[in-house]
């Protein structure tokens, strides 16, 4: 009779602890994202950078961006797609750190080193489309989440492809490509911040002067507008 009782209570300890963790399972397979799907990510970011970090040129940038409705917590999952850039190039010279390169040239490329449609935005600011570059370029790639379940405090992901060319007068040029990290962080289930991570972030000189350096690097803090709300799914 003890036996019996203990062999039922054991199977309904198991059973218990197997509905609670295909429960968890099912809450936690994919991250749902509202507000959508058009995203922008606003700051300043480096657009060229020698080997010392402090000497580096620094823009007023704003990425474009698609997200989807969800995001499968699945490493290499794509969730969106950077679709374009918006430089700030002011009235009279570019809004970039410091003011004396205001003739320099920041243009995004897409495939096989060929610049997005550009237009005029007004005040200066130039948006270059990337909408039409092949998948594998400027994807929003997912790679892991920050926190414990079920409380998430961020999002980890990449963006390969990413390429651009830096040009002066006289033909001067440095053409750069490499995969760029972000962290996207989340405070009480909303997704206002995003940040490029420094640490795993570095561009390769493709082509270009003895000028440019063998790599550039880029970091930054941005702001999402609109925000996004995140819930486990």
């Amino acid at each position: 009779m003890r036996s019996s009782i203990r062999l039922a209570a054991l199977t309904l300890a198991a059973t218990v602890a197997l509905v609670l963790a295909c429960g968890t399972a099912t809450a936690g397979r994919s991250i749902q994202l509202t507000g959508g799907p058009g995203l922008s990510a606003a700051g300043q970011i480096p657009v060229f950078s020698f080997e010392e970090l402090a000497n580096k040129i620094t823009c007023d940038v704003t990425l474009l961006a698609t997200v989807g409705q969800a995001i499968a917590k699945v490493v290499g999952t794509q969730f969106g797609r950077v679709t374009g850039i918006a430089i700030d190039r002011g009235t009279t010279m570019v809004h970039c750190n410091p003011s004396s390169f205001e003739t320099l040239e920041i243009t995004p490329l897409q495939d096989n080193e060929a610049p997005g449609v550009h237009r005029e935005l007004g005040a200066g600011v130039l948006a270059w489309d990337l909408s039409r570059a092949a998948g594998t370029l400027w994807a929003l790639i997912y790679d892991s989440f920050q926190g414990t379940l079920p409380s998430i405090s961020g999002l980890n992901f990449h963006i390969p492809g990413f390429q651009y060319l830096v040009r002066w007068p006289l033909g001067m040029e440095c053409l750069f490509l490499g995969t760029v990290y972000g962290l996207a962080s989340i405070e009480g289930g909303s997704m206002s911040r995003m940040s490029l991570v420094l640490e795993r972030t570095s561009l390769n000189k493709v082509r270009g002067t003895s000028f440019c350096a063998a790599r550039t690097f880029m970091s930054g803090r941005l702001t999402l507008s609109p925000s996004i709300t995140t819930r486990l799914l």
